[in-house]
């Protein structure tokens, strides 16, 4: 009998995410500005951003997703990505960054949610 995934081991960290956008601009500036990762690269539908000069913590690209609608709450896809930035003061900033944006969010207990201009859902903490 096949086991249901119930999640990665505990203490498992990825390397990098890659995530499709609807608007390439529209998810390098919310990146970048809002959220503060260096853009590091483009490619042709793609960009690549990280912290502390590492070659890409995320991805974004529109190569199957160029214009698309954001996806309805209960389709099949990535549920939410976390980002441990370890410093409360990154979260702090990003939380203003938003908020001087108008940008949506949430603050619950430890962690900000918010998502990204393409619907993804993201935890940061």
């Amino acid at each position: 009998p096949e086991t249901p995934f119930t999640g990665l081991p505990t203490g498992t960290t990825m390397g990098h995410i890659h995530l499709k956008a609807n608007h390439l601009e529209k998810a390098i500036e919310f990146y970048r500005d809002l959220l503060g990762f260096d853009l590091m690269s483009r490619f042709p539908g793609a960009g690549f951003l990280s912290k502390n000069g590492y070659h890409h913590h995320i991805g974004v690209n529109i190569w199957q997703s160029r214009n698309g609608e954001i996806p309805p709450e209960d389709a099949t896809g990535l549920a939410a990505a976390s980002f441990v930035f370890g410093d409360r003061s990154a979260i702090s900033k990003i939380a203003e960054n938003l908020n001087s944006a108008g940008y949506p969010h949430e603050i619950r207990s430890d962690q900000l949610i918010v998502s990204d201009p393409a619907g993804n859902t993201l935890h940061l903490m």
